[in-house]
């Protein structure tokens, strides 16, 4: 959970959503998490995964940049980053079989 400007929000994928970050950013997920991913990649990925907490619809595209961009800013990349990770691991066990 990541709780940015009075709301909390969470990240959360499945195929569409990493399939939409992949677009993003015009490089397919296991490279990005290959290596280091650049602030654009993680922004891309934290864009396509946010959505308010407990809520079954993500966040709108703009919207959703705007958020990332100000948490990236307000709460660092290293926070971010982990939140993009760990819903990764909890969402997609398929890529880990």
């Amino acid at each position: 959970m990541l709780d940015y400007e009075g709301k909390t929000y969470e990240v959360a994928y499945g195929v569409k959503r990493l399939t939409m970050a992949e677009t993003m950013c015009g490089k397919p997920m296991l490279d990005v998490f290959d290596r280091a991913p650049s602030i654009g990649e993680t922004l891309a990925f934290l864009t396509a995964g946010l959505r308010y907490e407990g809520s079954a619809g993500w966040l709108n595209p703009k919207e959703a940049q705007a958020v990332a961009e100000g948490m990236l800013e307000t709460l660092g990349f290293a926070t971010v980053y982990k939140e993009i990770e760990s819903a990764i691991e909890r969402d997609c066990g398929f890529l880990f079989h």
